[in-house]
């Protein structure tokens, strides 16, 4: 687990030397696309050790598999970014940058047909693991060995009480940060009331308003107008 927020959960290289990441993310926060740069952009400068040269770098393809709407004027679940040439996009800098995003949300599944059958079993897999019945699983996975090997592992997970446990802490502090940031704001919206109604009363007073019409304008106390100054 690299942070609390995110578990990273896959890093690995195939036969050509191709690095892939490969995280899930389950709460949405606005600079996660700089996020997502910066890790690709970490893991792509880590190869390079004191004295190496520039053509032993070998491409990265990070993925990130989000259960929350991320591009909500992207209309598909897979978008694949990469460097290519503003006046002709038909041409890239360099293959060695790729980003993916799964958006593994009901509100993009109307385009689960449109996708390749593996990827779409995958994202079928992401959402609805834990929600089908063993037989409705078996077809999903009929005749797909590398997803059935990876339904084997999370079944393995759940039988694991040390690893459901960090995984049950994990879920404790998500929602916890979750009704953190409602306070956080409810307590904002309550000081930002407060001080427009002191504002409005401080203008009500310079106006000669009396203080009664004032508490009933703004619901301030007397006490409260009385010490505005």
């Amino acid at each position: 687990m690299t942070e609390k927020y995110t578990i990273l959960d896959v890093k690995a290289t195939d036969s050509s030397g191709k690095i892939f990441t490969i995280e899930f993310q389950t709460c949405g926060y606005a600079s996660f696309a700089e996020r997502l740069l910066y890790y690709w952009a970490r893991t792509y400068a880590r190869q390079l050790s004191s004295g190496k040269d520039y053509g032993t770098l070998q491409p990265v393809v990070s993925i990130a598999v989000v259960g929350y709407l991320f591009f909500k004027k992207l209309p598909d679940i897979h978008n694949v970014f990469s460097i290519v040439c503003e006046n002709d996009p038909r041409y890239r800098l360099t293959d060695d940058l790729q980003i993916h995003t799964l958006e593994a949300v009901p509100e993009k599944f109307g385009g689960l047909s449109k996708m390749k059958p593996a990827l779409r079993r995958w994202i079928q897999f992401f959402y609805e693991a834990d929600k089908k019945s063993e037989g409705e699983m078996k077809t999903l996975l009929k005749g797909d060995v590398v997803l059935t090997s990876a339904y084997k592992a999370y079944q393995q997970f759940n039988a694991d009480v040390r690893l459901r446990a960090i995984d049950d802490a994990r879920e404790q502090y998500l929602h916890d940060v979750a009704s953190q940031k409602v306070d956080a704001f409810r307590e904002g919206l309550a000081e930002g009331e407060a001080k427009k109604a002191a504002e409005t009363a401080w203008k009500l007073k310079m106006m000669g308003v009396s203080a009664a019409m004032i508490a009933e304008a703004t619901g301030l106390s007397a006490e409260e107008i009385k010490r505005l100054r």
